[in-house]
Parts: C-alpha cells; structure tokens; sequence
C-alpha cells in the first residue's frame, strides 16, 4: 500500500502553499491539457519541522473535480465505490504523496479544478485551466 500522497500538477502553473489546521501541509496541483485527456497530478507534502499523522476518512484517499462556472462538470470518483473505514495517514518531514488523475474526452473550455486529500483534516488546492 502507498504511503502518505503528495500529489503536483505541475503545468508550469505556481500554487501557493495551503495549510489546514496547524499541519504544515502544502498541496500543489499541475493541469496537463493533452490532445485526449486531462491529466492532473496533485501532490501533498510535509513542509513542517515534525511528521503530521492524520485520518484518510476512506479509501478514497484523493480526489479532483471540475468545475466550468458553478457548475461540477466531472469528478474522477463519481461512479466509483470506496471502502469507507477510517485509515492512517503518515508524512515525515519532508516527504510528499503524489496523486494522478486522467479526465478522459473533455469538452474546449474555460475550467477549474480543485484537488483534495480526503483527510479528516485536509488539504485542498485549486487551478484554472483551458481545454
């Protein structure tokens, strides 16, 4: 099983660093507009001086939705099941978990997409981006 996530979208696009309740956690979010598919690689990681220990509220460790307006135009998790059981969640100094996502087929447009770790004390990041 892998460890903690730290995901990043790294599509030449700056994130500032978000921090949720005293974990020093930053997450970061690259968007790769490709000729077929979004790709979308979010990363968490443990910019404090001790290791953060939290709880994954299922096995859905991760997630991104899409956003065009208001409006959820996709998530990778809709249609899928998890187990829903509470689950540990660890990161040394230092150490990051990366998540990757792939929106199949979208629509050209105007977008925004918003990352989550899916931690009782999470960590979330947003990026625009065009199709």
């Amino acid at each position: 099983m892998p460890g903690p996530a730290t995901s990043v979208v790294d599509a030449g696009l700056t994130v500032a660093p978000v921090a949720l309740h005293a974990m020093p956690l930053t997450a970061t979010l690259d968007v790769d507009p490709g000729p077929d598919a979004v790709t979308f690689t979010f990363t968490v990681r443990n910019e404090g001086d001790s290791p953060v220990d939290a709880d994954l509220r299922s096995a859905k460790h991760a997630d991104v939705a899409v956003y065009q307006g208001d409006e959820e135009v996709w998530r990778w998790s809709d249609g899928q099941r998890f187990a829903q059981l509470l689950q540990p969640f660890h990161l040394d100094t230092d150490q990051s978990e990366t998540y990757e996502f792939e929106w199949p087929d979208p629509e050209p447009g105007e977008y925004e997409a918003v990352a989550a770790l899916n931690a009782v004390d999470g960590v979330e990041t947003s990026e625009s981006f065009s199709v």
